[in-house]
């Protein structure tokens, strides 16, 4: 196989120096070099070819439309000339670039998997190599065509019972989940863990010991159960039917999650959009005249407002609470069950909404 690895940065592209993480200054394909002594070591063939681009240099927290729009011109620069392309990235905004290429590349027939570690390289805590050897895995076997993330929930922190301590637990044999790009939830702090909308997953690589190496060779594609679901905008064949083709350097979407007591911002006609973001059960505070106020403003303003978390009540398996029954009075564009990350790309990418 024929792999690009795209560099951007990223703690997956950073050393730890002076105090802080920061993105190396002369960026080098470290993980290809891991990969190539990981393989001598294991006595493994070499079957693949990687080549390495440096699109990016910056911690992903920076991450803007123009950084976005730089890294999709690279990968469509390459894709024709490679089998698979891993992309190098921070774990801040993984989510959210992955959800920016899943809608941008709605139809390409060959995979784009972007890889993050939670740990610089060097530290020993560090996913960022499983990460890695599982995309290759992935790629080299032809288990999907799309965007995908390649992730590794590696560590378990739990409190010491009476102390103020954080035990970490680390497991390097825990499978590396194979996630579609667009179905990514947002981390939860202080956590490195990764996770798609209900649990969900398109496959994933089960790690195997060999003597003191693990291999990643084996794989498990997704039961039925715990695919995406069905009004994913990147289907089950990684197509869809609106590519987005570009992004603002800045979003123009005002993103407020549901909070008890939240007071609401003042709206400005640059703002294309509001997102909100509901409790669990799909309810917002609607019963606060802040909230009426707010949104009755925002349509004054012809700013449409979206809400995401709510459940696609034909197929929900719950009754709807009461405050949920007027949004359609307060013209609320309530979204498909979506992540709340690939919601926010949606809206930044729609041009006109």
């Amino acid at each position: 196989m024929n792999i690009l690895v795209i560099l951007t940065g990223g703690t997956i592209g950073s050393k730890a120096a002076d105090g802080y993480i920061k993105p190396a200054e002369e960026q080098s394909p470290q993980l290809i070099s891991l990969y190539r002594e990981y393989e001598m070591r294991a006595g493994l063939a070499f079957k693949d070819n990687f080549s390495s681009v440096a699109a990016l240099n910056i911690l992903s927290e920076n991450m803007d439309g123009a950084h976005l729009y730089v890294l999709i011109r690279t990968i469509k620069e390459n894709l024709a000339a490679y089998d698979g392309i891993i992309v190098a990235h921070g774990t801040d905004t993984l989510q959210y670039t992955a959800a920016g290429l899943a809608e941008v590349f709605t139809d390409i027939d060959k995979p784009v998997v972007l890889v993050s570690s939670n740990y610089v390289l060097d530290d020993a805590r560090a996913n960022g190599f499983a990460n890695f050897a599982a995309a290759v895995t992935f790629i080299r076997n032809r288990l999907g065509c799309g965007v995908f993330v390649s992730y590794q929930n590696n560590i378990t922190r739990t409190r010491c019972p009476g102390k103020d301590t954080i035990k970490e637990t680390i497991d390097d044999t825990a499978p590396v989940y194979i996630h579609r790009g667009n179905a990514l939830l947002p981390h939860n702090v202080y956590s490195d863990a990764l996770y798609s909308l209900y649990d969900g997953w398109h496959c994933k690589i089960l790690p195997e010991q060999s003597g003191d190496f693990v291999r990643f060779e084996r794989y498990m594609l997704a039961e039925e159960t715990n695919t995406a679901p069905a009004e994913d905008t990147q289907k089950a064949d990684g197509k869809s039917q609106s590519p987005i083709t570009d992004f603002s350097i800045t979003s123009g979407v005002l993103v407020l999650p549901a909070l008890p007591g939240m007071c609401f911002p003042q709206l400005t006609p640059n703002i294309k959009a509001v997102l909100l973001v509901a409790f669990h059960s799909g309810t917002l505070p609607t019963g606060s005249e802040g909230f009426r106020s707010f949104v009755l403003n925002a349509h004054a303003l012809k700013i449409p407002v979206y809400v995401t978390g709510v459940q696609n009540q034909a197929g929900g398996t719950s009754t709807p609470y009461e405050s949920t029954a007027c949004y359609e009075e307060l013209h609320l564009k309530v979204l498909p069950e979506m992540s709340p990350a690939a919601a926010y790309i949606k809206l930044w990418g729609t041009k006109k909404i």
